[in-house]
Order: structure tokens, then C-alpha cells, then sequence
């Protein structure tokens, strides 16, 4: 239902004022911050563990890492979890 209804369409977002303050922070590194090796190697990682655990993962692993779920209860139980 939280998710049909339009007021919380995105509440996934974080608020424009965290978005700003990171933003500024990120600004103020001495270094840029590169993505380079290290998420995809992250990511990688995940995927294999993911897997070894006995968990169905859409392919291929990058920084977004789909653990699909086929039962509708299941995945509410997953939801709430985390």
C-alpha cells in the first residue's frame, strides 16, 4: 500500500539537504574520489558471497547487486529485515 500511494512515491530519496551537505564535503577532500577498482571489486565480492550463500542475483555484478526473490512473502519478510 506505501508503495502505490503517490505521497510516498520517493521516499527512497534522502532529503535535498543531505544531498547539498555530501556534495560540499566531497568538495573539500583533498583527493577526488574516484569509483576505479574498488567498486567493482566490491561489488564482485558481494556477487560471490551472495552466491556461495545460495542466493539468486541478477547478472552482472556492478554497483547495484538484484537478489531476486520469487515469493511475494518472502521478499516482505527480506523488506522488513533490513
Amino acid at each position: 500500500m506505501r508503495y502505490a500511494s503517490r505521497p510516498y512515491v520517493f521516499t527512497a530519496s534522502l532529503p535535498p539537504a543531505t544531498i547539498a551537505a555530501t556534495r560540499a564535503a566531497l568538495r573539500k577532500l583533498p583527493t577526488p574520489l574516484t569509483s576505479g577498482n574498488g567498486c567493482a571489486t566490491n561489488a564482485d565480492r558481494l556477487h560471490a558471497g551472495l552466491t556461495a550463500l545460495g542466493f539468486r542475483l541478477g547478472q552482472p555484478a556492478n554497483a547495484v547487486v538484484a537478489v531476486l526473490i520469487n515469493d511475494k512473502l518472502d521478499a516482505l519478510r527480506f523488506w522488513t529485515i533490513c
